[in-house]
């Protein structure tokens, strides 16, 4: 008789456990949530001061660098004309304090001093009273060494920007309001002050700090302390900064617009601005959305004719996670110590009743290991004891050919790797496993009436009939289509239902050879690329002493000077060094990018009319864009560059009319076949001609330094060897397929971005 329960007792005292657990989670959740609560409000409070000290750490640099200033120029140590001088003052704190993009400095008279941050460079802009309508911009290293000075066309005045204009007659700090700088176009604040003790003269210093240097600040705050969002609103609702990542890419250059504050972009700072208006509250409470949220007001009054308000905000469920942890901790020490006394039982007595009453009525079907003995003396160990004797020699035969089954069908059939069993005598396949199956793409009936000869090319037959021992090595096998695949071979001769028969695996490592020789070719452009950067550097610095000096004896010399010309000649070798330098750094990979993010499609259309005049509109040019916008983040510049020398490739292997297509697509890319890139979603352009084509000599070095096919003296060899480097420090790739007579195609992958 079957024993079937609906509701045992086991199921019966498991509930009772759970039962008690519940109660205990409801009796303790309200008094916990009521503590918390009231801590939070705390907490929120000095969270909120202690991003206030933070962010009013920001102007704090403006202060020092501004007294400093008056006191070295009230003492005479510093002089508006010495720019040298200035540089040697300015340049700690430029480094000091990298959110100071610019130091300006101006006078009465339009004598006017700058100096401006260029990443690890540095430019000085002079400008003298008498000089109408020029300035002289001297650039600079990271040390204040000057690098090249050159005298332009510009009508600058420090007497008629901003900074200047609010501090010429204010000897306090001035914050001004967002302008564009004339340097940078960037969007920004300056602070400036009088820092002349004299009242007849007017000695301004400026200090410049872009609004996207401020939200980046705010996002640094904002990683310190979790779930907070911070904002800085303008009094006319306008959003000067924000902690939301990405925010400073609204600050467009050349566009001095700020956002305003709605309530589609920000609907919660949207209302707690409102409410701030009418009851003037530093704290705010705020329930949007069934999130209720906090938000601490504070203003900023930079200077007395523009203020500003800092928003922060903390989502209540923040302060809640600890009320939470709490729960969760006191609940699991109550639910071990229920598992505890309830396993103790369970275990004791429960078990061992359900499974003696499952066996008794599946028995003899029943395995003897379920009802292995007990060491105790009351009913249940009685009765458990008896019964796994009476079982014990059936069961022993059943599990010996279960274990048997079990062990042939993991070891042989489920296995993952290719197996077959081989005839030793006359290489017939006997039996082969699901994954040799795959590896053929073929069936099992299929397999059965050939023999191992049948799956090799003809100079590796009969390879396999000497198996006195273990062998391995790898071969050439074709598939039942006639496709190669070259397998690593591992066998051993065995014994096989009384016949001498050769067990072998076959592991596919077509693709494994395919990606070491594409790695081995990358790591060889790599090292390549190395030497070149290493070279091109050393040579940039010798270049820039020789036309450093050229350029000085260039300015020092008379427009009639006989010399004059083959100064100039040396200048224009030197620019052409340069050029050379700059395309060897491109390839190592040491150029710096300017980085932005865009639409790869319109960069294409945009730069078709180039490529149309660079082919002087002899080949026809079709594209085919990707419906879908691939954005990227890249140096726009270099990618045209890129575009540029594979048009300039492939006018030199078209004759007659030819035709170039360009195709753009989105794809997913899988680091198992292109080792040298990470698994994601990549833009796709495929650069094609239908020139005169490559044989495989060239496509292997086609990307090497120095490597070309056309004559002595029409190039240096470096153009595709640059569209390598370029590529790469996208971290792209790119492979090129083509064969004599059927042109060539360029694949080149770049990281996809979110739109």
């Amino acid at each position: 008789m079957k024993l079937k329960f609906k509701f045992g007792i086991l199921e019966f005292f498991i509930a009772f456990l759970l039962l008690l657990f519940l109660v205990d989670l409801s009796l303790n959740y309200h008094e916990e949530l009521r503590r918390e609560k009231a801590v939070f409000h705390n907490y929120f409070e000095h969270t909120s001061q202690s991003i206030y000290s933070e962010i009013i750490k920001f102007s704090a640099p403006a202060d020092e660098i501004i007294n400093i200033s008056k006191h070295f120029f009230y003492s005479g140590q510093l002089n508006i004309h010495d720019y040298k001088a200035l540089n040697n003052f300015f340049m700690p704190f430029m480094k000091t304090h990298p959110y100071i993009t610019s130091i300006n400095l101006g006078d009465e008279k339009g004598n006017g001093y700058l100096i401006l941050r260029l990443g690890n460079l540095y430019k000085n802009r002079i400008k003298k009273w008498n000089m109408s309508g020029k300035v002289i911009w001297i650039y600079l290293n990271e040390i204040g060494e000057e690098l090249k000075k050159e005298l332009v066309t510009d009508d600058y005045d420090p007497r008629n920007r901003p900074w200047y204009l609010i501090a010429k007659d204010n000897s306090t700090i001035n914050w001004s309001s967002p302008y564009v700088f004339r340097t940078t176009r960037d969007v920004g604040i300056t602070a400036s002050s009088n820092i002349s003790f004299d009242k007849s003269t007017k000695i301004v210093i400026g200090l410049d700090i872009m609004l996207k240097d401020l939200s980046r600040f705010l996002f640094q705050i904002n990683n310190t302390y979790k779930g907070a969002n911070i904002k800085i609103i303008s009094q006319d609702s306008k959003i000067i900064a924000s902690s939301d990542k990405g925010f400073e890419e609204f600050l467009k250059k050349d566009d001095p617009t700020l956002l305003d504050l709605t309530a589609k972009r920000d609907e919660l700072f949207y209302n707690a601005y409102n409410t701030y208006n009418k009851n003037k509250s530093p704290f705010i409470y705020i329930n949007l959305n069934g999130e209720n949220y906090h938000v601490s007001v504070k203003q900023m009054s930079l200077s007395s004719d523009y203020k500003m308000f800092l928003f922060i905000s903390l989502p209540e469920s923040t302060f809640l996670i600890n009320y939470r942890h709490s729960a969760v901790k006191k609940s699991l020490i109550y639910l071990v110590i229920l598992l505890i006394g309830g396993l103790i039982i369970i275990k004791r007595y429960l078990i061992p009743l359900r499974k003696l009453s499952v066996a008794i009525s599946d028995y003899p079907v029943q395995s003897y290991q379920s009802l292995s003995f007990v060491e105790r003396h009351d009913e249940v160990g009685i009765i458990a004891n008896e019964f796994a004797k009476m079982a014990k020699d059936l069961d022993a035969k059943t599990n010996q050919l279960l274990l048997s089954e079990n062990n042939y069908r993991l070891l042989f059939e489920s296995n993952p790797l290719p197996f077959l069993i081989i005839d030793q005598e006359t290489l017939q396949i006997l039996k082969v496993n699901k994954a040799a199956l795959r590896l053929y793409d073929a069936s099992e009936t299929q397999l059965s009436i050939l023999s191992l000869n049948d799956l090799c090319y003809d100079n590796e037959k009969n390879i396999t009939l000497r198996f006195d021992e273990v062998t391995k090595g790898i071969l050439k096998h074709k598939k039942l289509d006639g496709s190669p695949v070259f397998v690593e071979v591992h066998s051993n001769s065995i014994i096989w239902h009384n016949k001498e028969a050769i067990l072998m695996l076959c592991v596919d490592i077509s693709q494994r050879l395919i990606l070491e020789e594409q790695l081995l070719q990358a790591q060889n452009l790599q090292r390549i690329g190395i030497l070149a950067g290493g070279i091109a550097h050393e040579f940039n610095n010798i270049l820039a002493a020789i036309l450093g000096y050229a350029s000085l004896m260039e300015l020092k010399m008379d427009l009639h000077d006989p010399q004059l010309k083959n100064v100039r000649e040396i200048i224009k070798a030197c620019q052409k060094a340069v050029n050379l330098v700059n395309e060897m750094l491109a390839f190592g990979r040491k150029q710096p990018l300017e980085i932005k993010k865009f639409n790869l499609n319109d960069m294409i259309n945009d730069f078709l009319p180039t490529i149309k005049t660079v082919l002087n509109n002899q080949h026809l040019v079709e594209t085919a864009l990707s419906t879908t916008p691939l954005y990227v983040n890249a140096d726009k510049n270099r990618l045209e560059h890129v575009l540029l020398n594979l048009a300039l490739n492939a006018k030199d292997a078209m004759s007659g009319r030819g035709k170039i297509t360009i195709i753009t697509n989105k794809v997913l890319i899988s680091q198992e076949h292109f080792p040298s890139l990470s698994d994601g979603y990549y833009a796709l352009i495929q650069f094609s001609d239908n020139g005169a084509g490559m044989d495989e000599y060239t496509k292997k070095h086609i990307f090497d330094p120095f490597f070309t096919t056309k004559e002595v003296g029409k190039g240096t060899g470096l153009g595709l060897s640059v569209v390598y480097g370029i590529i790469k420090q996208h971290g792209g790739d790119i492979s090129v397929e083509s064969s004599i007579g059927s042109g060539a195609t360029f694949f080149i992958y770049l990281p996809l971005v979110n739109n």
